[in-house]
């Protein structure tokens, strides 16, 4: 009970940011001992801001329990096909706070895995959030770090997947991106 309370996060029931970085950290630890890939897909809410001030912080907080399902549901279901067919897969989804959420996946072969939970979930998000008596259209924008290619660090590998996740805001919202080199230096 103790050990919840510190590891996962009180709206969501998801994983908090301290339980996210335990978990990179000994998936990169695992990673470079096993030479395997680790994959951060970092997103937000789309409008969100906009959602919470014009309904109110309880609609705020039912869409994001909501968004925590339907986030878990794509990743575990992407995982899911993957472990059939091959090498075992880690996964964390974790809030880091307000409307970011978070997945970490490692394993054998994790950028096409990554590209796969990430079209996953904005699908999953395609379909309206029904809370309260609303109908709420929430679209999600995704960046995607990978280890080694673009860092292998925890810090390093969060701040490329952000990112990637402002890149896709700037792109038009409701897709992912995959970091690349000249997003940095923008």
């Amino acid at each position: 009970m103790i050990q919840d309370l510190a590891y996962r996060d009180g709206l969501t029931g998801l994983a908090n940011r301290q339980q996210l970085n335990q978990d990179l950290s000994d998936a990169l630890a695992n990673a470079r001992r096993h030479k395997d890939q680790v994959a951060v897909i970092f997103l937000d809410l789309d409008q969100f801001k906009r959602i919470n001030d014009s309904l109110g912080h309880s609609i705020g907080d039912e869409l994001l329990r909501s968004a925590a399902m339907r986030l878990s549901a794509a990743v575990e279901e992407a995982v899911q096909s993957v472990r059939t067919h091959g090498p075992r897969v880690g996964q964390t989804v974790a809030r880091l706070g307000g409307d970011e959420l978070t997945v970490v996946l490692s394993g054998a072969d994790t950028k096409p895995l990554a590209r796969d939970v990430a079209e996953r979930i904005i699908h999953r998000f395609r379909e309206p959030f029904s809370i309260a008596g609303h109908s709420i259209v929430c679209t999600v924008s995704i960046g995607i770090a990978l280890c080694p290619d673009h860092g292998d660090t925890l810090e390093a590998l969060l701040k490329h997947a952000d990112t990637a996740m402002y890149a896709a805001k700037l792109s038009g919202r409701n897709n992912f991106q995959l970091f690349t080199a000249s997003m940095g230096e923008a």
